[in-house]
C-alpha cells in the first residue's frame, strides 16, 4: 500500500485507495479523493509501450473535449481526464519500472460486464457510434500502433490456421463445424486491410 501511496504522491493525491472492479489486463483502484480518482497500473506483459499507449489517449480525449464542448456537452462527463504528475506527465513510471496512470472517476454511472436485455445492447451500439462518429475526422496517422498487428485480420487467419494445423490441445476434431464456418468467412478476412492500403478506406 506503500508503494501506491507514493504513486497518488506523484500525482498530487493523498487518500486511501482500493482495488475496484474485475478489469483483467490492468490492476485498477479507486481513491478516496475529492473528487475520486481511478488508478490504475499499465500491465506492460500486454502493452509494451505504455507512454505511446497514453499519448494515443491523451491525443484522443482532447481532441473529444473540443467536440463535446462545442456541441453543449459536459466533456468531464462524456470522457476520460487524465491528471498529469509533478512533471507533467500523464503517467508515472516507478523505480521498479512500473506505469500507473490516473483519472477521475466519473460519478452516478455503471459499467455493464454483460447485457442483460436489448436495450443494454442500444446504449452500447448508441455510445460506441457516437465516439466513432466525433472521431471520424481525427488523424489517425497521429496514434502509435501499441500492439504490433492487433488488427491485421489476415494475420489473425493465418495465425488461426497455424493454430488449427499444430493442435497443441487435440480439440481440432471436437470443434470442426466451428472452424468450417470461419474458413467460410475467411474472403472478408482482408478486406478493411486491403481497403487501407489501396485507400478506399481510410484509416
Amino acid at each position: 500500500m506503500n508503494a501506491i501511496l507514493n504513486v497518488l504522491e506523484q500525482f498530487g493525491i493523498n487518500a486511501a485507495a482500493l482495488p475496484h472492479g474485475n478489469g483483467h489486463i490492468n490492476h485498477t483502484f479507486l481513491v478516496d479523493s475529492n473528487p475520486r480518482v481511478i488508478l490504475q497500473r499499465i500491465n506492460t506483459s500486454i502493452f509494451k509501450n505504455p507512454a505511446e499507449v497514453m499519448g494515443n489517449i491523451m491525443a484522443v480525449t482532447a481532441y473529444l473535449r473540443e467536440k463535446i464542448a462545442a456541441a453543449g456537452g459536459d466533456p468531464a462527463r462524456e470522457t476520460m481526464t487524465f491528471l498529469t504528475t509533478k512533471e507533467g506527465l500523464p503517467y508515472y513510471k516507478t523505480a521498479e519500472g512500473d506505469y500507473w496512470r490516473a483519472c477521475y472517476f466519473v460519478e452516478d454511472t455503471v459499467c455493464l460486464e454483460v447485457a442483460k436485455n436489448p436495450e443494454d445492447f442500444a446504449e452500447v451500439a448508441h455510445a460506441f457510434g457516437r465516439f466513432q462518429k466525433m472521431l471520424a475526422e481525427f488523424p489517425a496517422d497521429r496514434l502509435a500502433e501499441t500492439i504490433e498487428r492487433f488488427h491485421d485480420t489476415p494475420n489473425r487467419f493465418a495465425q488461426l490456421e497455424e493454430a488449427i494445423a499444430a493442435d497443441r490441445a487435440g480439440r481440432v476434431a471436437s470443434v470442426e463445424a466451428e472452424i468450417a464456418l470461419c474458413r467460410k468467412f475467411q474472403k472478408y478476412a482482408s478486406l478493411i486491410a486491403d481497403g487501407i492500403a489501396d485507400g478506399t478506406v481510410p484509416l
